[in-house]
């Protein structure tokens, strides 16, 4: 599987003295809280601070000793302010660095950080809502939810492939082909590129369906970790390159025909440009006599 193969490389690189170093950097932030209700394998969706779409937010913490949250107690939404216990941070400049550091040994983790914006669902007023992103993120089992890396790397490591192919082949096909229609060479292309594109998108989406319908989380719901499965880098190249065929036949098809102003003008020109060379005749001859 892809995105196993991918997290073994990831593990690899984790290992090495150099993130190792940016882990420790990051050791004692603010947003790695956890409390009562913040802990656990899914505890980076639960705090705002490894959320991409809230830099600031994670700053501002970092900067102030303190972390910020919301945690639910038997139904019911209770926000959670922590602050004494974490590192000290001297400016902005330090708490960046050190926010960056973190941020990106978390990311070569199998858990990697969430899908940026799940954390403002988590903390949502809405119990269903914060149980899909935390269900959708904690998967199945350590590694196996629905991630950044799992959202982002590996759907696009299958939609640069697909691309590579496609294009490989077209190029080996027409390879010391000197009548080959550059035109209908790109069309072509396209097309195979369009359906290589859908074909990846729905047996991803065939697959996320397949295990929704087949796997419920403990309450006896459906699991949306199989969300993981859908390629959405494929299906948005897939959307583009169906709107790339329509305008390719649209263009093969148009009738280049001139309107009657065209005509006219040309008619015109073409008789102007005749008495001019009669004058000019007529006047060599005059100059001749």
């Amino acid at each position: 599987m892809l995105d196993q193969q991918v997290a073994a490389g990831f593990a690899e690189l984790a290992a090495t003295k150099r993130v190792r170093r940016w882990e420790a950097a990051g050791k004692r932030l603010p947003i790695d809280f956890m409390g009562t209700g913040f802990g656990g394998r899914a505890h980076r969706v639960k705090s705002s601070g490894h959320d991409l779409f809230r830099l600031f937010t994670t700053l501002r913490q970092v900067m102030d000793g303190r972390f910020e949250g919301v945690r639910w107690e038997s139904g019911e939404r209770i926000t959670v302010q922590e602050s004494g216990r974490f590192a000290e941070v001297d400016g902005a400049v330090d708490a960046a660095m050190r926010i960056m550091r973190h941020l990106a040994a978390d990311f070569l983790t199998p858990m990697s950080l969430p899908i940026p914006g799940m954390s403002w669902l988590y903390n949502s007023h809405d119990e269903a809502t914060k149980d899909f992103a935390l269900h959708a993120y904690a998967g199945l089992g350590t590694g196996h939810g629905w991630n950044l890396r799992s959202a982002t790397v590996v759907p696009g490591l299958t939609a640069i492939v697909t691309e590579v192919i496609i294009r490989t082949h077209i190029a080996a096909e027409t390879y010391g082909s000197s009548s080959a229609d550059e035109v209908q060479l790109r069309r072509k292309r396209t097309e195979l590129l369009l359906a290589a594109h859908t074909l990846v998108g729905a047996l991803g989406t065939g697959k996320a369906v397949a295990q929704l319908l087949a796997v419920r989380n403990d309450r006896g719901a459906f699991h949306p970790a199989a969300i993981r499965h859908i390629q959405v880098p494929s299906l948005l190249r897939a959307s583009k390159l169906a709107l790339d065929v329509v305008d390719q036949a649209r263009q093969t098809g148009r009738y280049e025909a001139r309107n009657w102003d065209e005509l006219v003008v040309a008619t015109a020109l073409g008789q102007d440009l005749e008495l001019s060379a009669q004058l000019e005749c007529l006047a060599a001859q005059a100059l001749a006599l």
